[in-house]
């Protein structure tokens, strides 16, 4: 079972575009700004999101971690744009097994966005399914699925049901039921959330693929 990201899948070709760009992005901010700037944080946040999907998970952690240095030190451990590079970080060391350094991350992630931008934000959410994903493989299911809930219950009252966002809310409520052996529950969530894909992203994008072998 394969969880859905909260952002539309890429191709290759897309990847590689996407990171030439950003690569570029970064070079020519660094001669602006410097090596120690907002401004280039967020490039390498980007930066390490591509590389993050193409498989490049030591490159990835290496433009997150400097962006977090950068956020944490200019911003301060209380600013959004360090909970993002939080969040980042966390998803990656998720990605690479060492779970209970992740859980730290996007912990501290989430209260920093609760704090600043309340219990019902789609930051909020997106770092209350993050960590529901990680209590997924850990085996501690009851508390992934309070998670999920709540992320689901969030995207659905700001975003509607119509959502990629609100898709993979669904997607993993259904990835919980199916390991629960609730398989009637887990097929009306992993169906619902192809409906919403299919009319989302259209019948041909990869994501699809995902939701139909989860289903």
């Amino acid at each position: 079972m394969i969880p859905v990201k909260d952002s539309a899948c890429l191709t290759q070709a897309n990847l590689n575009e996407a990171r030439l760009d950003f690569e570029r992005t970064l070079a020519i901010d660094e001669v602006t700004y410097g090596s120690y700037h907002p401004r280039i944080a967020s490039d390498l946040n980007k930066l390490g999101s591509v590389l993050q999907d193409q498989g490049h998970l030591s490159e990835a952690r290496a433009c997150f971690d400097q962006a977090l240095r950068i956020h944490e030190n200019l911003l301060g451990e209380g600013h959004a744009d360090t909970a993002q590079s939080l969040n980042n970080s966390g998803s990656l060391l998720f990605a690479q097994g060492h779970l209970s350094e992740a859980q730290l991350y996007l912990e501290r992630a989430l209260t920093i966005r609760e704090t600043l931008l309340g219990h019902k934000h789609l930051d909020t959410a997106q770092s209350l399914n993050g960590l529901g994903c990680l209590l997924f493989s850990q085996g501690r299911l009851s508390e992934a699925e309070s998670y999920f809930r709540l992320a689901l219950s969030i995207r659905q009252s700001l975003i509607g049901g119509k959502n990629i966002d609100t898709a993979q809310s669904l997607n993993s409520l259904g990835m919980l039921f199916a390991a629960q052996g609730d398989y009637i529950a887990a097929q009306a969530y992993y169906e619902w959330a192809l409906e919403i894909m299919e009319e989302v992203q259209g019948e041909n994008d990869p994501i699809i693929a995902i939701c139909m072998n989860n289903l």
